[in-house]
């Protein structure tokens, strides 16, 4: 997942550097994780993640 979103983000925002690209790939798969694990154990509050912030 973090291969081809990066891939794709570098394509769609040229004029940022691509370490903020991978923070964010990484940013996104950290949250995507952690939510799975409290779906997992009945803990989640909705059915899909939900982001507060967004920053880029």
């Amino acid at each position: 997942m973090k291969r081809d979103k990066h891939h794709e983000l570098c394509g769609r925002y040229p004029h940022l550097p691509s370490h903020h690209v991978h923070v964010a790939c990484q940013d996104s798969s950290t949250r995507v994780k952690s939510f799975n694990k409290l779906r997992k154990k009945g803990l989640a509050r909705t059915e899909r993640p939900e982001v507060g912030r967004v920053s880029i």
